[in-house]
């Protein structure tokens, strides 16, 4: 499995690296859109994470941007939110034209003393049902 993962904050990616460093993946950290967009292009990635959190317009763009293009259009995604229930987010990225039919959200947050929270067992499993649901429909 192949991820691309576009993550702005140092605490995040060190708390996603904590997470992924014992399982057999290769990882793609860039931290920019057009590094993270070259790299789909070259048609060698599985799976692309970002963090949503904190990020308003750049966020959606950055959206908007994978879905736009053909190469990673029907990557699955996995986005990090600040919210609870991902409903309302589903909502709010309907209401501007995102597709979030391949995307899963994970809650991620601190813990009131400023350190990240990024629940290993949650990022994992939503790894693992989207790298399933891929083979089944590639097969």
């Amino acid at each position: 499995m192949r991820l691309l993962i576009r993550i702005e904050s140092r605490e995040t990616l060190t708390r996603v690296e904590e997470a992924l460093c014992q399982v057999d993946f290769d990882l793609y950290f860039v931290s920019d859109d057009q590094r993270m967009l070259a790299l789909v292009q070259l048609g060698c990635i599985d799976m692309v994470i970002v963090d949503l959190r904190h990020q308003g317009l750049a966020g959606l763009n950055r959206l908007k941007m994978l879905q736009a293009e053909p190469a990673s259009a029907r990557l699955p995604l996995i986005c990090f939110i600040n919210e609870e229930d991902p409903t309302a987010v589903r909502i709010r990225l309907k209401s501007v034209g995102v597709d979030c039919e391949g995307i899963r959200f994970i809650c991620a947050g601190n813990c009131g003393n400023g350190k990240e929270i990024i629940d290993k067992k949650s990022l994992l499993a939503t790894i693992d049902s989207f790298a399933l649901v891929t083979s089944l429909t590639s097969q």
